[in-house]
């Protein structure tokens, strides 16, 4: 089933734009697998005036990709004639290929590069050769990688293709309000729940069926054994996992504490036994999108109050829901482990926790288009630790002024009076009477709330049409 293709204007802009750059001009497309590459390379190309030809780079020998692109060019171009000895050379089958643009502009489009340039040293640096003698050819070639790593390399100041890609694009996952296109006609509940557990990756996203409940999706999705997005995890990244030596251990610690502070997962690292280099996993994870570092709104270079959590919203609803629990699946029907495994922490810690999330989302989408005045110039959490009082805030944002606070309440029922006065106190315990506090409340406010001296959002808000964000300023 082909993903629907949503939103990524700037990003097709930034593609585009490269394109009608004079003469030859090479595009590094990164991000994590299932994100939409692919997708967004194929859209970009749409508007190109000129010849197209896509490989897909495959996990084989050089010799193999090699055939292959021999192949595919040969189908898109009939009258193209590859020289004697160039069926095992890499650089003289390319260079076949680009003297097509000699006569026509010509994109050539490398997906998953990194599948060729691992198989034999000295890839890089036979493009590298060929890419310079093509300077003044209408030539756009663009290679793409779902490795990060792997793909930054290519343009780092030591290697052989530094400087020739002035275009360097990390597609990202889709934040929540891009996310909702995908199930447009489900209500504003849903949206929160449904990327909640499902994030934003368009692959994801894009089983989803409407016309089913949020239930049945989850428990036909993810909760049945063999369900299309288990096997998507474990055949498509737990491959990746398996070249990073303690990856499983490090993705089931953080999920049982939800968040963790880097000593904490560290010492139940070295306590469970596992003799990999933790350090190493928890960067590499980080690299691939799928762990996040967080650390309390200005204090960045604090180590021992950074800590981690699981960065995609599916991957941390599977660890906290289904990976421990494969024998109960195996034994239950989907909707008895559904309601007795699933349901109550799904609906009062689970969703509540990415709610936060999503609320801090809101918060840089909105001050991007100019909805807080005056804007902020960070946005974060906030830590409060005296012999006295502890306390969390969700997300907290600074002009470079005041801070505002933002208390986020994903429940049933509405937000009191009562629960505000009770916020506000604590805040002014905590010596900060003078800034701002504005609630996030999924079933609205009680009439009690009218006179409070704090902001109120809604899910309304959050999803108001982004072109008339602006008519609605909190001061």
């Amino acid at each position: 089933m082909r993903t629907p293709f949503y939103h990524r204007e700037k990003e097709l802009k930034e593609l585009q734009d490269a394109y009608s750059i004079p003469g030859f001009s090479g595009v590094l497309v990164y991000g994590r697998r299932r994100v939409g590459k692919s997708e967004l390379v194929l859209e970009s190309l749409k508007s190109f005036q000129g010849d197209i030809l896509i490989y897909q780079c495959v996990d084989t020998t050089l010799g193999g990709n090699i055939a292959l692109l021999r192949d595919i060019a040969q189908e898109a171009f009939p009258d193209i004639r590859f020289p004697e000895g160039s069926k095992e050379d890499f650089r003289l089958t390319l260079k076949t290929i680009f003297e097509l643009s000699k006569k026509k502009p010509l994109a050539v489009f490398l997906d998953e590069y990194p599948y060729i340039r691992e198989t034999e040293k000295g890839v890089d640096s036979e493009l590298q050769s060929l890419i310079d003698s093509f300077q003044d050819y209408d030539l756009k070639l663009i290679l793409s990688g779902s490795s990060a790593s792997s793909m930054l390399e290519l343009s780092s100041y030591s290697a052989p293709l530094y400087g020739r890609f002035r275009t360097k694009l990390n597609v990202e996952p889709f934040d929540y309000y891009d996310a909702s296109s995908f199930y447009p006609n489900v209500s504003l509940q849903d949206k929160i729940r449904y990327y909640s557990c499902f994030g934003g990756i368009p692959y994801y996203i894009g089983q989803i069926d409407e016309k089913k409940t949020f239930e049945e999706n989850v428990m036909e999705l993810v909760l049945r054994p063999g369900s299309p997005l288990e096997n998507e995890i474990k055949l498509t990244i737990t491959p990746e996992f398996n070249k990073i030596a303690g990856a499983e251990e490090v993705m089931r610690l953080i999920a049982e504490r939800k968040k963790s502070k880097y000593s904490d997962i560290h010492a139940d690292f070295l306590q469970s036994g596992n003799k990999s280099d933790f350090d190493s996993a928890l960067s590499k994870l980080i690299s691939l999108g799928i762990i996040e570092k967080n650390f309390p709104l200005g204090e960045n270079g604090n180590k021992k109050r950074q800590f981690y959590y699981i960065r995609d919203n599916l991957f941390a609803f599977y660890y906290e829901f289904a990976f421990p629990y494969a024998t109960s699946r195996a034994i239950l029907d989907p909707e008895v482990f559904y309601e007795k495994i699933v349901r109550r922490p799904l609906e009062r810690s689970f969703i509540p926790k990415q709610f936060e999330r999503i609320t801090k989302e809101y918060v840089i989408r909105a001050n991007k288009k100019g909805l807080f005045e005056p804007p902020f110039l960070d946005i974060g959490k906030y830590w409060y630790d005296s012999k006295n009082l502890n306390a969390e805030f969700d997300v907290v944002a600074d002009d470079g002024r005041v801070k505002t606070f933002f208390e986020c309440k994903f429940t049933k029922a509405q937000v009191s009076a009562f629960v505000i006065e009770e916020k506000l106190s604590q805040m002014e315990a905590m010596g900060f009477g003078g800034e701002k506090l504005v609630f996030v409340s999924s079933s609205g406010y009680g009439d009690d709330c009218k006179d409070e001296p704090v902001g109120m959002l809604t899910l309304k808000d959050l999803y108001s049409d982004a072109l008339e964000i602006n008519s609605k300023k909190i001061e």
